[in-house]
C-alpha cells in the first residue's frame, strides 16, 4: 500500500468536522423547509403522497401513466392511481397562478418553481399523448454523507479521504455524469467541507443547492440567473463580491470563459458538466470556451492549469434498484515539460477498484495545506 508522507491515518474523522447535519441550526432550518414542502404538497391532489416522499426524486405523468424515480427502488410505474387530462390541467392552472404564468393553447409550455420543486407542464395541444407533467425535486437537505457513502458503496474510504482533502487543499473540481446521477448532491456534500470563513457564491438557474439553509453558519450568497442577468453576467458580478469559492450549478456554454478567468484571479470552483467520462472534461470545456483571440492550444493549457480534479458519477439501474457511485477520479495538470496530463487515479469497473499513484503535484498541495496523511490503495 502507498501511504502519504510517512504514516497511515484515516482523515475522514479528522476532516469530517463540517459534516452536514452536525449543526443544530442546520437541522432546524431543514426541518422548517421540509414542513413547508409537506404543506405545499397538498395542492398536488392525487399525487400528494408521491411529492411528499423524500425518496422519490422525479415524477413523470400524463393521462395514461405515472412513473417515478426512487433513490432505492429505481424507476417504476404507479398503478393504483391515475391523473386524467383534466386533473393535470387543473394542477397546471394552480401552479401557474402561483407563478403568475399562463397555461393554454397559446402558452402550451409552463415551466415553474416551488420551494424544492421544479416543474414543467406540456399542454395537450402539442403533447398528443395528453397533458404531461415532469417534476424534479430539489431537496433542501443533503442526501449523502460519509456514513451513507460507505453503506451504499458510493465510494471507497480512500476515495472519500481524497475528496475531503481535495476541498481542504482548495482544488478546483468538475463533477460529471448523466442526468439524475447525483452531481448536485455530491456538490452539496463537498461544500460542507469548505471552511466556514471562506465565502461561497452559488450561481444557478433553478435553486437546487440550498447551501444557505443546509449550512447556515457559512458565508453563502445565492445568485439565481434570469432573463436579465445570465450566467456570464452573474460570474462577472460575483467576482466583485470577494468569493473564495464559486459553485456554478452547471457549465453549459460561453460562461466557461468567465469561469476560467475567475480561477485565474484566485477563486476556487466546483461545477458540474454532462459527459460520460471524466477524462473528457477538458475537451468539453474547450468546446464551450468562446474566445477569438486565444488559440485552442492556449485555452486547453489554461484548462489543464486551472481545473484540478474531474469526478464521474455512474448510475446503474436494475429492476427494483438504483446504484449511484463514483467510478472515476481524474487529476489534470501540466507537467514540468509542459505536457498536458490527465491521470486516472481511481476507477471502478465491473465492481473492481483500480488505484494509480496520486501525482506529486497534488501531494504538494496537500502538504502545503497541512492535510493529514491517509492511505491510498495502490502499490508503489
Amino acid at each position: 500500500m502507498l501511504f502519504f508522507y510517512s504514516q497511515e491515518v484515516d482523515i475522514t474523522e479528522t476532516l469530517e468536522n463540517t459534516e452536514l447535519n452536525s449543526s443544530s441550526a442546520s437541522e432546524e432550518n431543514i426541518k422548517k423547509a421540509n414542513e413547508l414542502i409537506l404543506e405545499q404538497s397538498k395542492i398536488f391532489g392525487k399525487i400528494q403522497h408521491l411529492v411528499a416522499d423524500d425518496l422519490i426524486t422525479d415524477i413523470n405523468c400524463n393521462s395514461h401513466s405515472i412513473w417515478v424515480d426512487h433513490i432505492k427502488k429505481g424507476r417504476y410505474d404507479i398503478t393504483d392511481i391515475t391523473m386524467s387530462n383534466e386533473d393535470l390541467e387543473s394542477l397546471a392552472y394552480r401552479i401557474g397562478n402561483i407563478n403568475n404564468a399562463q397555461f393554454n393553447n397559446v402558452y402550451p409550455i409552463l415551466e415553474a418553481e416551488l420551494p424544492a420543486l421544479r416543474l414543467q407542464f406540456v399542454h395537450n395541444s402539442i403533447a398528443k399523448s395528453g397533458t404531461s407533467l415532469s417534476l424534479r425535486k430539489t431537496p433542501i437537505t443533503a442526501r449523502i454523507n460519509a456514513a451513507s457513502m460507505k453503506e451504499d458503496d458510493y465510494c471507497s474510504e480512500e476515495c472519500l479521504n481524497f475528496l475531503i482533502a481535495m476541498i481542504k487543499a482548495k482544488m478546483n473540481s468538475v463533477i460529471c455524469g448523466l442526468t439524475g446521477s447525483g452531481k448536485t448532491e455530491l456538490a452539496k456534500y463537498l461544500a460542507g467541507h469548505i471552511n466556514r470563513w471562506e465565502r461561497i457564491i452559488t450561481i444557478e438557474d433553478t435553486l437546487e443547492l440550498h447551501l444557505l439553509t443546509i449550512y447556515p453558519n457559512k458565508d453563502v450568497v445565492e445568485l439565481q440567473v434570469n432573463n436579465i442577468v445570465d450566467y456570464d453576467g452573474a460570474i462577472k458580478s460575483c467576482m466583485r463580491m470577494k468569493p473564495t469559492w464559486i459553485l456554478l450549478s452547471e457549465a453549459r456554454g460561453y460562461e466557461v470563459k468567465e469561469l476560467i478567468k475567475s480561477i485565474s484571479t484566485g477563486a476556487r470552483i466546483i461545477t458540474t458538466i454532462h459527459t460520460g467520462d471524466a477524462r473528457d472534461i477538458p475537451k468539453r470545456l474547450l468546446n464551450m470556451f468562446e474566445d477569438n483571440e486565444l488559440s485552442n492550444d492556449k485555452v486547453e493549457t489554461m484548462i489543464y492549469d486551472y481545473i484540478d480534479v474531474g469526478i464521474h458519477i455512474q448510475c446503474d439501474y436494475t429492476e427494483g434498484s438504483t446504484h449511484r457511485y463514483i467510478d472515476q477520479l481524474v487529476v489534470f495538470y501540466t507537467d514540468e515539460n509542459n505536457n498536458k496530463c490527465r491521470d486516472l487515479i481511481y476507477e471502478v469497473k465491473n465492481g473492481e477498484i483500480t488505484y494509480k499513484p496520486i501525482p506529486k503535484y497534488v501531494l504538494n498541495k496537500f502538504q502545503k495545506e497541512n492535510i493529514p496523511p491517509f492511505k491510498w490503495g495502490c502499490d508503489e
